[in-house]
C-alpha cells in the first residue's frame, strides 16, 4: 500500500508497528504499576525498555504478551505474517522449562505450540546459532542457571515470531553466551522482527537498541533514539572523593570540579569522569545509578 506525497508521487505507507501500546494502566492491590503507558515496537527494530526496580517494565511486557490483563488501555499486536503461527513470543524473567523433559523435547514442544510446523528443522538451526548442541540431550535441572537461561530464551526464538519480548534475557549469561544472543537478536531485526528488550544492563541496551523507552513509577519519562536521548539528557559528570566523601559535579571541566570540591582545603583522593551515555541519562532523569537497578 502507498500514499501520495504533495508532489503526487507514490510513497510507501508507514509499516504497522509489531506492537502498539496506548494508555496502558495496571494496579495491584491499590498500588499503581502502570500509569497510561504508551510505546511502539516497529518491525525490524530493537526497542529498549529501561527503568528502576518496580518501574513497571515486567508488568508492561506481560500485558503485551497477554499474560496479564491491564485495567485499561490498548495493546495492539500485528498479526503474524504466516497464518496459524503466533505473532508474539516472550522470554520472561522467570525461567520456564519442563524440568523432566530434555532440552530437545522442550524446544520442539514450544515450537509446535507456537504453530511452527518445521520445529525440528528450526531447532537444528537454532542449536547451531546459539551453540546449544552439547545441551540438547540433557534435562534442564542438570544445567547451570546460565545454560537454563539460554535454553529459555531459545524457546521463545523457536516460535519464529514477528514480535519478540525479552525480559532480562542476559541474566546469568557469560560473555560468550551474551555475544551469541545479541548476534541472534541482530539477525532477527534484519529479518523484520520487532524486538522489545527490557533490561537494567544499560551498556547492553545502548549497544543493541535502536530506541529506548524509559519508565519510572509506571509512566514514560523519556523516549526516542538512543543517540538523541544521550545528546539531550546525558550530560557528563565528574565523581570526586574528598576526605572519604564522594561528590558529583555536573559537566566535564575536571579542573573546575577539583577547585570547587577542594576549596575548603580537603584532600582529593579520587577522580572519576563519567562520559555522556545512556547511564548518565538514566542517572539524570531518575536520580538513581544503574547499579541500583534490578529486574522489575
Amino acid at each position: 500500500m502507498s500514499v501520495d506525497d504533495e508532489s503526487g508521487a507514490a510513497v510507501p505507507a508507514p509499516a504497522r508497528p509489531a506492537a502498539r501500546v496506548r494508555g496502558l494502566r495496571k494496579t495491584y492491590d491499590g498500588v499503581i504499576a502502570l500509569k497510561g503507558l504508551d510505546l511502539d515496537v516497529p518491525p525490524g527494530s530493537v526497542v529498549g525498555l529501561i527503568g528502576p526496580n518496580g518501574a513497571g517494565k515486567t508488568t508492561a511486557v506481560r500485558c503485551m504478551a497477554n499474560l496479564l490483563k491491564p485495567d485499561s488501555g490498548e495493546v495492539d499486536i500485528a498479526p503474524s505474517r504466516i497464518p496459524g503461527r503466533s505473532p508474539v513470543a516472550i522470554a520472561a524473567q522467570e525461567i520456564e522449562l519442563y524440568p523432566g523433559l530434555s532440552v530437545t523435547t522442550n524446544l520442539t514442544f514450544f515450537g509446535h505450540l507456537a504453530g511452527v510446523d518445521t520445529a525440528e528443522e528450526v531447532l537444528a538451526e537454532l542449536a547451531t546459532e546459539l551453540e546449544l548442541g552439547p545441551l540438547l540431550g540433557k534435562l534442564p535441572k542438570d544445567l547451570s542457571i546460565g545454560q537454563q537461561r539460554m535454553v529459555h530464551v531459545a524457546a521463545a526464538l523457536m516460535a519464529m515470531p514477528d514480535l519478540l519480548l525479552l525480559d532480562e534475557p542476559t541474566a546469568a549469561l557469560d560473555v560468550g553466551s551474551r555475544e551469541l544472543l545479541f548476534a541472534a537478536i541482530a539477525r532477527r531485526r534484519e529479518a523484520g522482527v520487532g524486538v522489545l528488550l527490557s533490561s537494567h544492563q544499560l551498556q547492553e541496551v545502548e549497544a543493541t537498541c535502536d530506541s529506548v523507552v524509559m519508565v519510572n513509577h509506571g509512566e514514560v519519562i523519556a523516549a526516542g533514539d538512543v543517540e538523541d536521548l544521550v545528546g539531550k539528557h546525558g550530560g557528563g559528570q565528574i565523581e570526586l572523593t574528598v576526605d572519604g566523601t564522594q561528590q558529583v559535579i555536573e559537566g566535564d571541566d575536571i579542573a573546575a570540579a577539583i577547585a570547587q570540591v577542594t576549596a575548603g582545603g580537603g584532600r582529593l583522593e579520587a577522580v572519576n569522569v563519567i562520559r555522556p551515555s545512556l547511564e548518565t541519562v538514566f542517572i539524570n532523569l531518575t536520580g538513581m545509578r544503574s547499579m541500583d537497578v534490578e529486574a522489575s
